[in-house]
């Protein structure tokens, strides 16, 4: 929808008010008060014929996707991560279709922030520092009760009911990897509390 790349465009600008001519450059209908368009809402200030730009969902891309399943997005935030880096650049946000006037993303366990607005890039942290970006509990942070929470919501049927132990074993070690950083079979892991 090149419409929609195009008001992303005009937002990057920063600029609080667009004439009729921004707007139709874009090939937008100005005919019309107010529209939306993907992720946009776009108004006319009927006093002095202005257009704003504003965002519907700021937890959303351009086109109205959520940001929680832009799976190449999270995969180059989580890149940057493991190898240290801290921040991602607006402009790198903005090439997968992302602008947000939002302090703070979550994705997961990701906490994208920019709280004050005045650097150019989001900060990059973990929402629960005993969680690693992934969602899973640490090896560190792993208690009785995490253990048991898990394996108390661990879904089964009467197919599973049926399984001999090591298939049976092979499907809780596979729920378990879900939920913790490590799980090893045949060997205890996370201080000995599971071991399947």
């Amino acid at each position: 929808m090149k419409e929609a790349k195009y008001l992303q465009q005009l937002l990057i600008e920063r600029k609080k008010d667009y004439t009729k001519s921004d707007i139709e450059k874009g090939g937008l209908d100005t005919s019309l008060k107010k529209f939306e368009l993907g992720n946009f809402s776009v108004e006319k200030d009927s006093l002095f014929g202005l257009y704003t730009i504003s965002v519907i969902d700021k937890q959303k891309d351009i086109y109205g996707n959520p940001i929680s399943q832009k799976s190449e997005f999270i995969d180059r935030v989580r890149k940057l991560w493991e190898t240290g880096k801290k921040e991602i650049p607006f402009l790198e946000v903005f090439s997968f279709d992302i602008i947000t006037p939002a302090s703070e993303i979550r994705i997961g366990n990701i906490l994208l922030s920019n709280y004050l607005g005045l650097t150019k890039s989001y900060d990059i942290s973990l929402i629960d520092k005993e969680k690693n970006i992934d969602n899973k509990w640490l090896d560190n942070a792993v208690t009785i009760n995490r253990v048991m929470d898990a394996l108390l919501n661990f879904h089964y049927d009467e197919n599973l009911l049926a399984l001999a132990e090591v298939p049976l074993n092979k499907e809780i070690e596979k729920y378990f990897k879900e939920h913790f950083e490590s799980v090893k079979k045949s060997d205890t892991s996370n201080k000995g509390l599971i071991d399947l």
